[in-house]
């Protein structure tokens, strides 16, 4: 989920004269440990989060941005793959 570590990063992005979108894939819930990290994981609806996704470059590139980049990591990165 978006917790602090995500936002801070994308906050260090956009910093650097970036547009920077977040989609929340998890729809708000953010886990406090790793148990229910993996929870939350098996959970996905994988189709919809790539969708998602989808949706925020069409926003960036209907808005401005002629070049969009995505960046994940961990579960995120397996989505950009």
């Amino acid at each position: 989920g978006l917790n602090n570590s995500i936002t801070k990063t994308a906050d260090n992005i956009a910093e650097k004269g970036y547009r920077v979108i977040i989609p929340d894939l998890y729809r708000g819930k953010v886990a406090k440990d790793a148990d229910e990290a993996s929870h939350q994981l098996k959970g996905l609806d994988w189709v919809q989060a790539i969708k998602d996704i989808r949706g925020a470059v069409k926003y960036l590139k209907t808005n401005g941005c002629d070049k969009v980049a995505v960046i994940g990591f961990c579960m995120g990165g397996a989505l950009v793959i």
